[in-house]
């Protein structure tokens, strides 16, 4: 009677640590997620004033512009050149992932 008493407690502590490991396990889970997601809230404000900061900016160089005489089809070409420019990072970044990607799966 005793033996089994005391198989019953052992087995008993042994799923108790394993609950309790179990749950340290997904508490520091929860709390690594939390983090990333302020992470990513604080990278996305970030990003908002900058792209805030960047319109008001082109809007003050624009008023420059137009008061120093800079005629609308060098602003147009201006403007032309970093869209062209947006399209050629975008290609870049594009085809730099699939090499990696490509290098990462056959090696």
């Amino acid at each position: 009677q005793n033996n089994a008493k005391r198989s019953l407690l052992q087995s008993a502590n042994q799923s108790s640590y394993h609950e309790a490991d179990t749950y340290q396990h997904l508490k520091s889970s929860l709390s690594i997620v939390d983090d990333a997601l302020q992470m990513i809230n604080d990278v996305k404000s970030d990003m908002l004033h900058q792209s805030d900061l960047l319109k008001r900016t082109k809007d003050k160089l624009s008023k420059l512009f137009n008061l120093t005489g800079f005629s609308q089809s060098i602003i147009r070409v201006v403007t032309q050149r970093s869209t062209m420019d947006f399209y050629i990072f975008i290609v870049g970044c594009i085809l730099t992932l699939t090499i990696i990607f490509t290098l990462w799966y056959y090696f």
